[in-house]
């Protein structure tokens, strides 16, 4: 599920931001260490966007299941997470 989390990460936010995130997330925490809610702040401050909604259903509970389950396309879930 993690790679499929981050695939949708890189389609809600595009691929400057994402890789943003991922180098900037690496940077700050690379010898400290940084836990999920960090990436999730980190994510979102760097992103310049709200994604409590696809965080809380990737990470924190099972929302994600319901929508493949409903046969959601990738591109319907990248709507579904991009705030508007």
């Amino acid at each position: 599920m993690g790679a499929v989390l981050f695939y949708l990460l890189y389609g809600v936010v595009g691929p400057e931001r994402f890789r943003a995130i991922i180098g900037g997330f690496y940077r700050q925490y690379a010898e400290a260490g940084g836990g999920t809610d960090d990436f999730v702040a980190f994510a979102s401050k760097t992103a310049g966007l709200n994604l409590t909604k696809a965080f809380d259903d990737w990470v924190y509970t099972v929302g994600w299941w319901d929508a493949i389950q409903g046969g959601a396309t990738y591109q319907e879930l990248v709507q579904r997470y991009r705030p508007r």
